[in-house]
């Protein structure tokens, strides 16, 4: 009797519901990749915009303090504060206006943040401007993900034509960053892609069938457009499935669309990418998808 055994073994890049494999800086946005001061230390006094960080030492992102010549012990509090001027010009260039988005990058592995002294978040969770500040947040397990905080635009503790002072309280670890920058709240923060949980082997055809989700993240905002999905053979870049779907996402919706790829032991690369109808703005993702054939013959 022969007998076929399919395995399938999938690792993706991201998260379930997966951000972009590489962060895309949006058009209109205050670039804060210098002029970052830092101390280890620790006071919430830090994050008043009356205090005087003169005597503090400055901080080059994508380094660490060690490479650049700090020691320091990891369960130490250290603080980073950087002074911008925000614009409305920001606000009024933007397609989408109901959102200031700090986009920090990496940080390592646990942290608060302050914009004027208000206390905005911690851990990658945007906080309401009640939420007090605590040392809670230090015992939770480590994380070292992509940070992104969201203020209302009409939020207070955004000085809108003024100066602001961002202060971030980091514990256990550093602050190893990417190109941290604000911006209005932008398409790709409410599109998310989510691969597809099952998969269905077509013996036929050597492919497997399964299912990417487009889910919106605004419970306001409906969104129409355009998905586009592309998957190539990482080796080779073959093209080995692409369709276009048309997307009609009501606020809080999601829309399935079905996809075949090849089983195959290379890795598989997806591309993803929505177009917005009225906007013509696009969110973009990228997943590495390694299907592992396994087949067992018994007669």
């Amino acid at each position: 009797m022969k007998r076929i055994i399919f395995a399938f073994i999938l690792m993706v890049t991201g998260s379930f519901f997966c951000a972009c494999k590489r962060h895309e800086v949006p058009n209109y946005h205050l670039q804060l990749e210098t002029g970052w001061k830092f101390k280890i230390d620790d006071s919430v006094a830090f994050a008043q915009p009356t205090y005087n960080d003169l005597k503090w030492k400055n901080f080059k992102i994508d380094t660490t303090l060690y490479t650049q010549g700090y020691s320091y012990n990891n369960d130490n509090y250290l603080w980073y504060r950087r002074s911008f001027f925000i614009s409305s010009d920001l606000k009024r260039e933007a397609f989408l206006k109901d959102s200031l988005k700090i986009y920090l990058g990496k940080i390592g592995a646990r942290d608060q943040v302050f914009l004027n002294g208000y206390f905005i978040g911690q851990n990658n969770k945007s906080l309401s401007i009640k939420t007090a500040v605590n040392d809670t947040f230090t015992s939770v397990d480590p994380m070292i993900t992509d940070r992104v905080y969201f203020l209302s635009s009409k939020d207070k503790r955004i000085h809108w034509d003024l100066n602001n002072i961002l202060a971030i309280r980091v514990f256990d670890a550093k602050f190893k960053t990417g190109s941290p920058y604000i911006s209005m709240k932008g398409i790709e923060d409410y599109i998310r892609y989510n691969k597809g949980d099952f998969y269905k082997p077509n013996i036929k055809t050597n492919e497997v069938d399964t299912v990417f989700t487009v889910k919106n993240y605004s419970a306001n905002m409906s969104f129409n457009g355009i998905l586009d999905i592309v998957a190539k053979n990482s080796k080779n870049e073959k093209i080995v499935f692409h369709n276009k779907f048309k997307i009609h996402l009501k606020p809080n919706g999601s829309q399935s669309c079905p996809i075949s790829l090849s089983i195959t032991t290379d890795i598989t690369n997806v591309y993803i990418q929505y177009t917005d109808d009225t906007s013509n703005l696009i969110a973009k993702d990228s997943i590495k998808v390694p299907f592992v054939l396994i087949k067992d013959f018994k007669k």
